[in-house]
């Protein structure tokens, strides 16, 4: 599919939510609020029938809001809010998830190294991480010096955003990297409002 892909990425995570004692629906709605415009919901282990529940209030936030929304790992809950999907590296592969969905919606794929990125070539979009240690996962540490890392996000078929620590500052990494992808700061690890590193980032970044 032909997608204009924003250059910020914003990814709300259920189990983050939980362990910060957040909303995960009031988080989503603030956050299209600030002017997110792209957004991913990660739902890891919520049980079926809540992952959907979930799914279908941020898909219908997201469309009142004419932002992209896609759905981690389940192409079925996906397919059901009318949802894109992003894939891990492990599972369904681009072209079996890109038939389930129809061709309006982005199909995207994570990576954390060269033969991971090559995997998500067909995809619309992938995310490279982490480029820094990352603020969610603080045992999370670059597998790739960031020269690298950016070498691969440039040689790549398609936009790959960057994850993992990132902020306003890694503006910088375009353009080989297409964009950035936000995930602690936005759950607020860190020092600014999220409304703020999404007001930053979008004058950081550009159009």
């Amino acid at each position: 599919m032909t997608l204009r892909l924003p250059r910020l990425l914003g990814i709300v995570d259920t189990a983050l939510c939980a362990r910060l004692g957040l909303d995960p629906v009031k988080l989503v709605d603030d956050l299209l609020e600030a002017g997110l415009p792209m957004l991913r919901l990660r739902a890891t282990g919520l049980p079926p029938d809540e992952h959907l529940a979930l799914a279908a209030r941020c898909a219908g936030l997201a469309r009142e809001a004419n932002t992209p929304f896609v759905v981690s790992d389940r192409v079925d809950i996906a397919r059901l809010v009318g949802a894109g999907v992003h894939l891990p590296v492990r599972g369904l592969g681009v072209g079996d998830a890109r038939a389930l969905l129809p061709p309006d919606l982005p199909v995207g794929r994570s990576a954390h190294d060269g033969a991971e990125l090559e995997a998500a070539s067909a995809a619309d979009y992938a995310t490279l991480s982490p480029v820094h240690t990352s603020t969610s996962k603080p045992d999370h540490h670059p597998r790739l010096a960031i020269g690298a890392l950016r070498s691969l996000a440039r040689k790549t078929p398609v936009p790959v955003f960057a994850l993992g620590g990132a902020g306003p500052a890694d503006a910088a990494l375009v353009p080989d990297f297409h964009g950035i992808a936000l995930l602690g700061p936005l759950h607020g690890l860190g020092a600014r409002p999220a409304a703020e590193v999404i007001a930053s980032c979008i004058r950081a970044l550009p159009p």
